[in-house]
């Protein structure tokens, strides 16, 4: 690359200025390349081929291997992710129809307005659970979109 720019200044370089020249150029001008991913580019992976034929396939199964991975993770995370929110909706629904049967069996025992505050309380958590559980994850949606883009 140096030789290509000191053959261009050719006319205005001395001869005897030549390698200094081509020297100075050498270090002021640097290649820098840039690549995501986990596969090199093409040529890059043809070098690897020219060290030992089998570093090219090596790396390219070792990038599907990791694909592979990063795909599975991310469904163990989500089946555990509905697992742990199935399993709480149960037991929500558990405590709530104890609490309810409890509010009944103080309706019963005659005190009517505390059966009521504690039925109405109930359902008041239920649905600001719910309603609130929403929020929260549509909230957590939009953030991790956000940090995708």
């Amino acid at each position: 690359m140096a030789d290509d720019v000191v053959d261009r200044l050719g006319s205005v370089i001395a001869p005897e200025h030549r390698p200094q020249v081509e020297l100075i150029i050498e270090q002021a001008v640097s290649e820098v390349v840039h690549h995501s991913g986990p596969l090199p580019h093409a040529s890059e992976l043809a070098r690897y081929n020219d060290i030992d034929a089998s570093f090219a396939e090596r790396i390219v199964r070792m990038a599907e291997r990791e694909q592979e991975q990063r795909h599975a993770k991310a469904v163990r995370l989500s089946e555990q992710e509905y697992a742990l929110k199935s399993r709480g909706q149960h037991y929500a629904l558990l405590l709530a129809v104890v609490i309810l049967l409890f509010a009944g069996f103080l309706g019963h025992l005659g005190d009517t307005t505390m059966a009521g505050k504690v039925a109405l309380g109930t359902l008041v958590g239920i649905v600001a659970a719910f309603v609130g559980g929403r929020a929260v994850e549509v909230a957590d949606r939009k953030g991790r979109s956000e940090a995708n883009e």
